[in-house]
């Protein structure tokens, strides 16, 4: 059974018969704050990964869990869960099963794989499978607070190590270019690799993903990978910014 201390959820001993519920209808959060749910097996990353999100956001309610038959029961039960952090192996056939069975379950959460390390191909393997990003556990704090708010805004999330080193170096010209007086959208297109500038210019033409990955002879989660890294360093939301950005870069 689940049992709830606060604002979070531990598998606990069987309660008395509604308690549950109760407890739920009891602390259910104000309507508009972000809900998040945590699948990792290590109770001490997760709990410290709870304190951190309530930290953090403040407005917020995250709810814990220690195995997938739970978090799949929390998803189909519990309204409104807006992102799930799962710790799951992507590579396994079974998890992938329960992946399949808890987008089913809750359509409108934004899931998003926990990896133990730094792994590009665990990130391409996230996108491919339709998640809406991955974080490494190896990354700080403010990376992974970060990361979570992109995905409330509706984007996906790609570190920033997916990007490359020339990424990294936010404000650094491309080779090729000067410092001079330039426009916000100038300074901003400096900053992008030569690959993400050719995203950018067929994201503002209005070419959907499938039609980018077709364009640059690349797979559709690579060209999601690079649309993110682009939204990110452009600072824009959606394509609708990218394209006005555009715009005003031409002009």
């Amino acid at each position: 059974m689940i049992a709830r201390t606060g604002m979070d959820f531990e598998c606990g001993e069987p309660g008395p018969p509604g308690l549950g519920a109760a407890l739920l209808d009891h602390a259910r959060p104000e309507k508009g704050m972000p809900r998040i749910l945590i699948f990792d097996e290590h109770g001490v990353y997760r709990l410290g990964l709870a304190l951190t999100l309530k930290s953090a956001l403040a407005t917020s309610s995250v709810f814990q869990t220690g195995s997938i038959e739970t978090t799949l029961s929390m998803l189909q039960t519990e309204p409104g869960i807006d992102v799930a952090l799962l710790d799951l192996d992507i590579a396994d056939p079974e998890s992938a099963g329960f992946l399949r069975d808890m987008a089913r379950a809750a359509p409108q959460t934004r899931l998003v794989l926990l990896i133990p390390w730094n792994s590009p191909e665990a990130v391409l393997a996230a996108i491919s499978a339709g998640l809406h990003g991955a974080v490494s556990k190896a990354q700080s704090d403010s990376e992974i607070i970060h990361a979570i708010s992109d995905v409330l805004s509706g984007r996906i999330y790609v570190p920033v190590w997916m990007g490359g080193p020339r990424e990294e170096r936010a404000g650094e010209p491309q080779p090729g270019s000067e410092w001079r007086e330039t426009t916000k959208a100038e300074n901003r297109m400096f900053r992008l690799t030569p690959r993400q500038r050719e995203v950018f210019l067929l994201i503002a033409e209005g070419l959907s993903n499938k039609e980018i990955a077709q364009r640059l002879e690349i797979s559709e989660a690579t060209a999601k990978i690079h649309i993110a890294a682009v939204f990110r360093v452009l600072q824009v939301r959606n394509r609708t910014e990218a394209a006005l950005l555009a715009r005003e870069w031409r002009d």
